[in-house]
Parts: structure tokens; C-alpha cells; sequence
């Protein structure tokens, strides 16, 4: 309901913006709506992090890693309060930071990325205001982090997800009763982030509620780290990975918003953003199943770790096949009841679809690969957006079509480095990957095959 909610947010202004203004501000609202991905991407691992320290604590355990027979060798009683309060008080400190480096990297990088999409706006001061309430909102989401992980660790996670979703869902109506009620994009933009307040809010006086305590000033020795320490040195690698991992998939659309027209970058941030939002629920079922496949791996039972992977991967890629390829056919729906939105030719939408699938193949095997307790995702993501951003960098001005090229060329390299470690650390077979991906990817390409020469 979350993964739906958000993608309802993100898509269900657009056909009434499409109506109501011009290419201009539906191109500079869809990049900022960009930008909502690179947030995620800064969070990195840090929630799933933060959740499993707390789980520990919450469990009894005195320790933040360590073996199973070091946690029950430290166990107490009911919950280890004392280290729950550290644990809360070090996540706060590490979310402010975080916060810091998002509020830097916005004014800074963000705004000069930007900056051509704003000087074609009929008024550039609605730009700024828009970019500048998506910059706060933005925050609040990393300030309510902690309270979130707090809420997960206590088996909360139907409440926590239950506030996303509603927050998001009230910025969807709202944004669209003041679409159909007023002509100000910044009240529009307002509409749609001013919800994340309140999620701010109720999860904090849930999470008080439950016992959150962070009254700790000195930070908790563990293992010769202070918990700070500990927290903050997987979470900058998470997020490195995560957020290079995010700039693969939507950072051609920052590198082409620098030269293109505004038409055809509404177009090409739209296909990127349905892209990302169908590659985030494709891979969810992979997300889903990590429990289960890690305690495979623990036990020894490779048989069932297998075919588990086998049902997980199958499903992810049959999922995208069944998301994208009735796009263009919906697209041509759309403009029979007079609405034009503005998208890329069938067969940029081929490629990118191609593209997008070797990337969810790569990913699929690198999560499979941490069951092994391993994390090289921060390794192979940066090698892939630095193969993606060379490609780019080496035409001037680059036409559309060249971008999933590029990006499918890299992410050939990245896949093959994922199937790789899978093949090397739990000796998963090549031939297990026939049925799940070949057959799939043959779909698809038949499927907008065939639309690319029926619709042109």
C-alpha cells in the first residue's frame, strides 16, 4: 500500500498538469519529483540498519553485531532499555547529519541542476518556492527516521507503513482539489508535500507512546566503537550504494534536463520515474523473501535456498514484463480521451525498458548475494554509475535513444559482477537463470516489439 500510494502521488496530478500548464512547469515539477528518489537513496540501508540494532535490544541481546551465540551470551530478561535509549539517542544524531548533508546537497547541487528548468518557468520565483518546500519536506522525512525504525523494532511495521500511505494518499487529494481549485503550482506542491508533517508528527507521539527514550548524552562502548560510530559507518556505505544505485536510474534525466526542451524532458522524466516506481515493485517480492532465504543459508539447506530464489526471481521479472509493456498502448488510451502527456517514442521506451531489465536482474543477484552476510553494493553500483556517467559525458549533448544505451552497455558490467558473486559465494547455477529471465525479457520485447511497428 505504501509503494502504491507514493506512485499514486507521483502520477496523479500529471494529467490535469498536462492540462492546466504548460510544458515548462510539468517538466520542472517532474524533475523535482525526481528528486524524491535521491532522498530514498541518502537513506540507503540506514532504516533496515537501524531496525535490526533495535530489534536486538528490543529482544534482550546487550550487543549491536556479533554472532547468534555472542547475542545469547549477553541476553537478559525482557528488553535492554538502557541500549535501546543509546541506540534511539545515536540515530537521532546520525538522521541530523544526514539531514545536514541533504540540506547541503540541495541548495548546492540540486539548485545547479535545476537551474536551466527554472530560467524557462514563467516565473522563476514559484520555481524557487517549490523547490524550496520539497527541500523542508524532504527533511522532515529524515527527521521522522528514527521514530520509524523505533516503530518497526517493536513489530509496529503495519502502523508505521499505515502513516506513509495516508500521508501520501492526503497529499494526493489535497494536491488535486487544489489543482481543480486554483491555478498556483506552489500551492499545488504544498498540497502534496505539507501531509508529511503530520506522518512527522503521528509517528513521533506513536513512537512516545511505545517507550521511545533517548535521554543519553555519552555514547555506549561496543567492541572498541561508540554506537554512533557503529551506525554511521555502515550507513554512509549503505548510502553510497543506494544513492549511486538511484543516479543509474535517474540520473540521465538530471544530465539531459541541461539541454533539452521541455517537452521532451517532461517525456523522458516521466518514463524514468514509471521506470523507477515498477523497478521498486518488481523487486519487492526479493525484499520479501530475505528472511527466509538468510535462514536457508544459515541452516546449510541450499536446495531450498535455491528454490526459493528461483520463485522470487521469476516472479520479479515476469512482474516488470507486466507492468511496461502495456505503457505505449495506454499512452495511446490516454489520447484518444484527449489527454496528451507527453512520453518517449516507442522505441526509446523499448530500449529503456531493456535496459532497466539487465539493471533488475544485476540488482535481484546482488540482494541474494547478502545473504551471505556480505555487502558489496556500494562497490558495484559506483562502478556502474561511473561506466553510465563516462558514456554520457563523452557525446556532447547526447540524443535521447543514446541514454538507455549507454545505460544497458553498463549495466551488462553490473550484472555480470552480481551473477558473479552469486555463482562464487553460494554457487547458484546459470542454468536456473533460463526460465526466470529469458522468457520474460523475450515478452517484452516482442510485446513493444510489435507496438513499435503498429504505432510507429
Amino acid at each position: 500500500m505504501s509503494v502504491l500510494a507514493r506512485a499514486l502521488a507521483m502520477a496523479a496530478p500529471l494529467p490535469f498538469l498536462y492540462i492546466y500548464f504548460e510544458d515548462s512547469i510539468v517538466a520542472f515539477w517532474l524533475l523535482i519529483i525526481t528528486f524524491q528518489s535521491v532522498v530514498g537513496g541518502l537513506n540507503g540501508v540506514l532504516p533496515t540498519i537501524s531496525m535490526q540494532m533495535l530489534s536486538y535490544a528490543q529482544a534482550g541481546s546487550a550487543r549491536l553485531t556479533g554472532t547468534m551465540e555472542q547475542h545469547q551470551a549477553t541476553q537478559q530478561t525482557g528488553p535492554n532499555g538502557n541500549l535501546k535509549a543509546h541506540i534511539n539517542h545515536a540515530l537521532v544524531k546520525t538522521y541530523t547529519v544526514m539531514t545536514a548533508v541533504w540540506l547541503l546537497l540541495a541548495i548546492t547541487g540540486g539548485t545547479a541542476v535545476l537551474w536551466v528548468s527554472l530560467t524557462k518557468l514563467p516565473k522563476m520565483e514559484d520555481g524557487l518556492y517549490m523547490w524550496a518546500i520539497f527541500i523542508v519536506a524532504s527533511a522532515a522525512r529524515f527527521k521522522l527516521q528514527p521514530y520509524v525504525a523505533f516503530l518497526f523494532a517493536l513489530g509496529e511495521t503495519a502502523l508505521a507503513r499505515r502513516l506513509e500511505s495516508l500521508a501520501w494518499l492526503a497529499g494526493t487529494v489535497l494536491s488535486l482539489i487544489a489543482l481543480l481549485l486554483s491555478s498556483n503550482i506552489v500551492l499545488i506542491m504544498a498540497c502534496l508535500y505539507v501531509p508529511v508533517l503530520f506522518q512527522f508528527l503521528l509517528a513521533r507521539r506513536f513512537a512516545l507512546r511505545s517507550g521511545w527514550n533517548a535521554n543519553h548524552n555519552e555514547d555506549l562502548i561496543q567492541d572498541g566503537e561508540s554506537i554512533f560510530k557503529t551506525i554511521w559507518n555502515k550507513a554512509w556505505r549503505g548510502s553510497l550504494g543506494v544513492l549511486t544505485g538511484v543516479l543509474t536510474i535517474y540520473g540521465g534525466g538530471f544530465v539531459f534536463a541541461q539541454y533539452a526542451t521541455s517537452i521532451q524532458l517532461a517525456g523522458f522524466l516521466l518514463a524514468l520515474n514509471l521506470l523507477g516506481i515498477f523497478q521498486q515493485i518488481a523487486i519487492s517480492p526479493l525484499f520479501g523473501s530475505m528472511p527466509a532465504m538468510a535462514a536457508s543459508f544459515a541452516r546449510g539447506d541450499t536446495n531450498q535456498l535455491f528454490v526459493t530464489a528461483d520463485h522470487v526471481i521469476n516472479r520479479s521479472s515476469w512482474i516488470l514484463a507486466i507492468l511496461t509493456v502495456p505503457v505505449p498502448i495506454g499512452l495511446l488510451i490516454a489520447q484518444w480521451f484527449g489527454i496528451e502527456i507527453a512520453f518517449v517514442g516507442p522505441i526509446t521506451w523499448l530500449a529503456l525498458v531493456c535496459a532497466i531489465f539487465i539493471v533488475r536482474y544485476g540488482a535481484t543477484h546482488l540482494y541474494l548475494y547478502t545473504v551471505s552476510n556480505e555487502l558489496n553494493l556500494h562497490i558495484a553500483n559506483s562502478i556502474f554509475a561511473l561506466l553510465y556517467f563516462v558514456g554520457l559525458l563523452l557525446i556532447t549533448d547526447p540524443p535521447m535513444i543514446y541514454f538507455p544505451i549507454v545505460q544497458g552497455c553498463a549495466a551488462l558490467v553490473y550484472a555480470s559482477y552480481a551473477r558473479m558473486m552469486t555463482w562464487r559465494h553460494l554457487k547458484y547455477p546459470m542454468r536456473r537463470d533460463a526460465k526466470s529471465i529469458w522468457l520474460p525479457l523475450l515478452v517484452i520485447i516482442v510485446g513493444l516489439g510489435a507496438q513499435v511497428a503498429i504505432i510507429g
